[in-house]
This record gives C-alpha cells, structure tokens and sequence, in this order.
C-alpha cells in the first residue's frame, strides 16, 4: 500500500471486550451486537460524506471488523467499494491464538476481505517461552494468509512488564515516551527475524516524529496508528505524528470514535439516527485531522 494513499480504518473488530465493556451483566444481549456493528458502518459511511477525505483522492477509507458479529458488514462495505479488513485472531486473549483454528484459511476466503489482521501482545522483555511461541505461531500465521487474496496486517501492542513498569515509577505516560518506541523496534525485529511478512503494521502512537521514523524504519512495510482509546487530545497528537512521519500510512481508531454513541443507543435510548450522525462526525474529524496535519508536514 503507498504511503501516499492513507489508509482510514474505522476499527470495531471487537468481540469479548465489547460484551465485557458494553454489556457487564447483560451478556445475553449480545445478540444486538451485529445491529450494533451496522449502526457504526453506517456512521462511518455518513463520515465521508462530510469528510475532507471524502473524494478519495488524497485517502482510502475502510473497515476493520469481525466475524462473529460483523461478517454483514463486511460484505457491506465490500459492496460498497471500501477497504475492508478482518480479524482472524481468537478475542481475549493474552497469547496469541487463531480464530477457527484449522479452518481459518476458509474463513478468510469466505469473506475476502482486503486484510486478514491478527492482534498480538508481545513485550521483548516479557516471558521468553512465550514470546518464542508467539513468534512461531505468527510465522505460520504469516505463511497461511499470504497465498489467500488478502494482506496480512499486523497489530501490535507492546504493554509494559511489571519491572519496565517499576523503572518509569508506574507512569504509563513515562513508560509510553521513554520505553515503548525501542521495545517496539525490538518486537517488531523479532517478529521478522522469526519469519513474519507483514503488509502493514497497526502500532500504537508515539510523542516525536523522530520516534514514529525510527519505528517506520525497522517496519518497512507501512504503518498506521491506532487510537487505544486514549482521551481525544492525546490521539489528536498520534494522528499528527503518524502524519507527519515518513512510512506512516492512516489510521485505524475505534472506541475512540464509536463508543459513546453505541453505548448511548444500547442503553440509554439515544436515537438511532443521532448515534450514526455522532459517529460520522468523529470519523470525519479524525479523517480530518490526519489530512490537516499532512500539509503542515510538508511545509
């Protein structure tokens, strides 16, 4: 993918999380999850069109969902010409697992969508057993979806270990600045010396445009920002970094943007029309901010 053509991933991908996080208690309403998914398409597809990016010229806008409550809006968005992409990694958990196990590559063809996207938490300095176990499994991971009509995009997180944690005197923020960037240069290292082929990279923000190129430059292969959920200030800035970084390709923010709207609808009477129009507006503005941001770098 050129890194002239951002990429604008409206990310909802999330399964066990969204039950937990949106549904405690009520877990038997989990079956309004696919109309809930379908309301944050409709938000997104609302979004280009008061968007900036909205022509296509100057970004490719897109979809990242799931299976299990977002294979309809796969399809959707497919039909309607956006970028799609799916995750095909077991939710919830800790190591790395593949979602359908042996079955996965049909899964993927089933769908087709434009990524198969796998989310891995891995930290150089965590349990090297599990680390190595990760590096093999993502190995054959990286084997089994190139063939398939689909990239291979590869989701990062690099959380802290209790020690590392220790070090910055339990400060994320710290941990985030002062560590992360080169925990982040190792992994992704390891991950390509145990055989991985990514297509893309999704990695958390950073502070600096010098710590976003280091970063880029060990991936190679283009990356783009996730949002972690983080207040709106915070990924205003990751989204200016990422955009004023050389290898930097878009983004892919989720919660950030769709949360409040949904949880707004599911629980508290929110007007379905009003839920996509807030949608719409915080997909635009992060489209928005990411283009803005690309001007100023260049001058």
């Amino acid at each position: 993918m050129p890194t002239d053509s951002p990429l604008f991933l409206l990310a909802f991908d999330h399964r066990s999380g969204l039950v937990r996080g949106m549904l405690p208690g009520q877990e038997e309403r989990a079956a309004e999850l696919p109309g809930a998914k379908q309301l944050i398409f409709d938000g997104a597809v609302a979004g280009l069109a008061r968007s900036a990016g909205s022509d296509r010229t100057r970004g490719t806008a897109g979809v990242l969902v799931d299976e299990q409550y977002g294979a309809q809006v796969a399809r959707d968005a497919k039909a309607a010409g956006l970028t799609t992409a799916v995750a095909i990694e077991a939710s919830g958990r800790d190591e790395f697992e593949l979602e359908y196990g042996d079955a996965a590559a049909a899964h993927v063809q089933a769908l087709a969508p434009n990524y198969a996207k796998v989310l891995v938490r891995y930290n150089p300095g965590g349990d090297a057993a599990a680390n190595a176990r990760q590096r093999e499994t993502l190995a054959r991971v990286s084997a089994l979806v190139k063939p398939l009509a689909s990239g291979f995009l590869f989701e990062l997180l690099v959380p802290p270990t209790t020690a590392q944690l220790d070090a910055v005197g339990g400060d994320r923020d710290r941990y985030d600045v002062e560590l992360r960037p080169e925990l982040t240069i190792a992994a992704i290292d390891d991950f390509q010396r145990g055989g991985v082929e990514a297509d893309l990279w999704k990695l958390e923000g950073f502070e600096t445009v010098e710590q976003s190129a280091a970063v880029a430059a060990q991936a190679v292969a283009p990356c783009i920002v996730l949002g972690r959920n983080a207040p709106r200030e915070r990924v205003e800035h990751w989204l200016s970094v990422a955009a004023a970084t050389p290898g930097w390709a878009g983004f892919a923010i989720g919660r950030s943007i769709w949360w409040e709207a949904v949880s707004g609808f599911l629980h508290d009477g929110f007007p379905r029309e009003q839920a996509v129009a807030r949608i719409a507006a915080e997909y635009a503005w992060a489209i928005d901010v990411y283009l803005a941001a690309e001007p100023a770098a260049a001058a």
